[in-house]
């Protein structure tokens, strides 16, 4: 897991990485020209136009499927942040890092004991993915910071919403107050409102094309790890949890 997150990046082994920073403008109009191809002397009203936004299910099999098979078209694109931006809804990327703790905070992921005042911004990045073929597309904010005690906090967000869709945090003052695995996975993903199965130590995603997601608790070091980890149909025999 090391390996894909050098700053907060996977490592996409043989994606097209296009040569400049794309901006979330330059991105939608990319999108753009896929949906709409060349311009029409046609008029158009605006109910004449419908255009298909993600939702977070299929945002997150995007995700998995850029990591997962680099040989598939979707193409990505990142960006340094230096904290100073205007990201997702008009925050700075170190207000988006505090949000999304308070989000875990409120899902009751993070251990009894632990404050989420006095958090420090590490920094982090901005990537994109897309899919030109279906228009699939997810802004990504990967940022990392630690608590006033040291505590690493790495986080992927996703940009539209402010939601974490994949952490991997070391309390290591609190380790044992950690809350168990499933029980972790649950709280995860009641809070982003996403459809889960839990099937023999792992989480299925609903409307996500069969994505697995990871939920590794250490309670001797303190670390809290909830991540895509692939796809598959070979687990089998448990009910739907959601």
């Amino acid at each position: 897991m090391k390996v894909l997150k050098k700053w907060g990046l996977p490592l996409l082994t043989g994606v097209v990485v296009l040569s400049s920073v794309l901006l979330p403008r330059q991105i939608s109009a990319v999108r753009d020209m896929k949906l709409f191809g060349k311009a029409h002397t046609m008029e158009l009203s605006e109910e004449d136009i419908e255009i298909h936004m993600p939702t977070l299910s299929e945002k997150l099999e995007l995700l998995g499927r850029a990591i997962q098979d680099p040989e598939l078209e979707v193409y990505s694109t990142s960006q340094q942040l230096d904290g100073t931006e205007t990201v997702g809804q008009g925050d700075t990327p170190s207000e988006v890092f505090a949000k999304a703790m308070e989000y875990l905070s409120e899902w009751d992921l993070l251990p009894e004991g632990f404050s989420t005042e006095g958090l420090i911004f590490g920094g982090g990045s901005r990537a994109v993915y897309m899919e030109l073929d279906s228009g699939l597309f997810l802004n990504t904010l990967y940022l990392q910071g630690h608590s006033k005690d040291m505590d690493g906090l790495w986080i992927v967000v996703d940009e539209e919403t402010g939601l974490p869709i994949w952490i991997d945090c070391t309390f290591r003052s609190y380790g044992k107050a950690l809350p168990a695995p499933v029980e972790a996975g649950k709280r995860f993903f009641d809070g982003i409102g996403v459809t889960a199965e839990y099937r023999d130590g792992v989480f299925v995603l609903e409307d996500s094309g069969g994505l697995i997601y990871s939920v590794h608790v250490d309670r001797t070091f303190g670390r809290l790890c909830i991540s895509p980890v692939g796809f598959g149909d070979a687990v089998s025999g448990a009910e739907a949890y959601h």
